[in-house]
Protein backbone atom coordinates (compact mmCIF):
# COMPACT_ATOMS: atom_id res chain seq x y z
CA UNK A 1 0.00 0.00 0.00
CA UNK A 2 1.75 3.34 -0.74
CA UNK A 3 3.29 5.40 2.45
CA UNK A 4 3.12 2.14 4.55
CA UNK A 5 6.64 2.08 4.58
CA UNK A 6 8.82 3.34 7.44
CA UNK A 7 11.88 6.26 6.83
CA UNK A 8 15.06 5.96 8.86
CA UNK A 9 16.88 9.17 9.20
CA UNK A 10 18.70 8.75 5.86
CA UNK A 11 15.38 9.02 3.71
CA UNK A 12 13.68 12.27 5.94
CA UNK A 13 16.84 13.66 5.13
CA UNK A 14 17.30 12.46 1.46
CA UNK A 15 13.31 13.54 0.64
CA UNK A 16 13.57 17.05 2.68
CA UNK A 17 17.04 17.63 0.77
CA UNK A 18 14.61 16.62 -2.68
CA UNK A 19 11.98 18.92 -1.57
CA UNK A 20 14.48 21.93 -0.84
CA UNK A 21 16.23 21.27 -4.50
CA UNK A 22 12.45 21.22 -5.80
CA UNK A 23 11.00 24.40 -4.39
CA UNK A 24 14.43 26.49 -5.08
CA UNK A 25 14.21 25.38 -9.18
CA UNK A 26 10.02 26.99 -8.95
CA UNK A 27 12.17 29.92 -6.77
CA UNK A 28 9.47 28.91 -4.23
CA UNK A 29 10.11 30.84 -1.11
CA UNK A 30 8.98 28.54 2.11
CA UNK A 31 9.97 28.59 6.03
CA UNK A 32 9.83 24.77 6.78
CA UNK A 33 10.59 23.68 10.49
CA UNK A 34 10.76 20.21 11.18
CA UNK A 35 9.17 18.90 14.48
CA UNK A 36 8.49 15.79 16.63
CA UNK A 37 10.15 12.15 15.68
CA UNK A 38 11.89 13.08 12.36
CA UNK A 39 13.56 16.18 14.18
CA UNK A 40 15.19 14.07 16.44
CA UNK A 41 15.93 11.10 13.95
CA UNK A 42 17.98 14.40 12.15
CA UNK A 43 19.44 15.86 15.21
CA UNK A 44 20.42 12.57 16.12
CA UNK A 45 21.17 10.00 13.19
CA UNK A 46 23.29 7.18 14.58
CA UNK A 47 21.58 7.00 17.63
CA UNK A 48 20.51 3.17 17.78
CA UNK A 49 17.45 3.75 19.47
CA UNK A 50 16.17 6.47 16.57
CA UNK A 51 12.93 4.65 15.72
CA UNK A 52 11.86 5.23 11.79
CA UNK A 53 8.92 7.28 10.87
CA UNK A 54 5.88 7.04 8.76
CA UNK A 55 5.93 10.72 8.40
CA UNK A 56 7.11 14.44 8.84
CA UNK A 57 5.80 16.93 10.96
CA UNK A 58 6.41 20.19 10.61
CA UNK A 59 5.15 23.99 10.55
CA UNK A 60 4.88 24.87 6.86
CA UNK A 61 4.98 28.85 5.46
CA UNK A 62 3.43 29.47 3.47
CA UNK A 63 2.01 26.11 2.60
CA UNK A 64 0.31 26.36 -1.26
CA UNK A 65 3.62 25.97 -3.11
CA UNK A 66 5.23 23.32 -0.47
CA UNK A 67 1.75 21.10 -0.31
CA UNK A 68 1.49 21.02 -4.15
CA UNK A 69 5.79 19.51 -4.19
CA UNK A 70 5.05 17.07 -2.02
CA UNK A 71 1.88 16.40 -3.55
CA UNK A 72 4.08 15.79 -6.62
CA UNK A 73 6.73 13.54 -4.56
CA UNK A 74 4.21 11.47 -3.15
CA UNK A 75 3.16 9.98 -6.45
CA UNK A 76 6.40 9.83 -8.23
CA UNK A 77 8.16 8.09 -4.88
CA UNK A 78 4.99 6.04 -3.75
CA UNK A 79 4.71 7.71 -0.72
CA UNK A 80 1.70 8.38 1.53
CA UNK A 81 0.06 12.15 0.38
CA UNK A 82 0.98 13.13 3.91
CA UNK A 83 4.18 12.22 4.10
CA UNK A 84 5.24 15.57 4.88
CA UNK A 85 2.20 17.26 6.86
CA UNK A 86 1.49 20.00 9.29
CA UNK A 87 -0.08 17.78 11.90
CA UNK A 88 1.96 18.99 14.75
CA UNK A 89 1.63 22.83 13.95
CA UNK A 90 -0.39 23.20 17.09
CA UNK A 91 1.87 22.35 19.18
CA UNK A 92 4.59 24.62 17.97
CA UNK A 93 4.64 28.14 19.80
CA UNK A 94 3.59 31.18 17.69
CA UNK A 95 6.36 32.89 15.67
CA UNK A 96 7.25 36.20 14.54
CA UNK A 97 7.49 36.54 10.59
CA UNK A 98 9.86 38.57 9.00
Amino acid sequence: MVGEHEMDPAEVRRLLDELVRRLETTRAQARIHVIGGSAMALLFPNDPETRMTRDIDASIHPTEEVRRVVQEMAIEFGLSPTWLNTSGHPFVPPRDEP
